[in-house]
């Protein structure tokens, strides 16, 4: 959703690649904060599962069916394969 209140679709995600540049980006802040050596972010990246996940099943066409789906879940978390779209 734009800063008009306009819904937008967006095509499918390649959840496994969004994860993948989600954790990267992820870690190298820690890196930048120094919470964390590129040697263990390297660690992390090798192992089969890092932890990082993106869910892309449920998709909402309208403003409407985004706070629906937002509601039937505490604090507006997503079960496994939703993407709530416009967020």
């Amino acid at each position: 959703m734009d800063g008009a209140g306009t819904f937008h679709w967006i095509p499918r995600l390649d959840g496994g690649r969004l994860a993948d540049v989600f954790a990267r980006e992820v870690l190298g802040l820690l890196v930048d904060r120094g919470l964390l050596s590129w040697e263990w972010v390297d660690r992390i990246l090798s192992w089969r599962h890092t932890g990082f996940n993106v869910h892309s099943r449920v998709r909402a066409r309208t403003k409407l069916e985004a706070e629906r789906a937002l509601r039937q879940r505490p604090s507006g978390e997503s079960q496994e394969g939703e993407q709530i779209c416009g967020r």
